[in-house]
C-alpha cells in the first residue's frame, strides 16, 4: 500500500522534528479511492494522522491544485495553453 507507505514515512520525519505536530496539523487530503478506502483509512487511524477530507469536485479549493497550475503556467507552459480542468 503505497499511501500507507507514505504516510508512515512522513508521520516519522513529523515526529523526530515536532513531536506535538499532531496538536495543531491537519493533513488535507481529496476524496481518491486510495485516500478512502477502509484501509488506507483504518492504517491512517493506527498512525494518529488527523486527518480532514476535501469536499468532492472541489478542485478550486484544493492547495495543491493551485499551486500546480502556477507552475504549469509559469514553468512548463511556454506557449501559455490553457490548463484548467474547466
Amino acid at each position: 500500500m503505497t499511501m500507507g507507505l507514505f504516510f508512515k514515512e512522513l508521520a516519522g520525519l513529523l515526529d523526530q522534528k515536532r513531536p506535538r505536530w499532531r496538536d495543531n496539523h491537519i493533513i488535507l487530503i481529496d476524496n481518491a479511492p486510495y485516500h478512502s478506502s477502509q484501509q488506507t483509512l483504518q492504517y491512517l487511524e493506527e498512525l494518529k494522522i488527523p486527518l480532514m477530507f476535501l469536499a468532492p469536485y472541489s478542485y478550486d479549493v484544493a492547495p495543491c491544485e493551485l499551486v500546480f497550475a502556477k507552475f504549469k503556467q509559469a514553468n512548463i507552459n511556454i506557449d501559455n495553453l490553457p490548463v484548467g480542468k474547466r
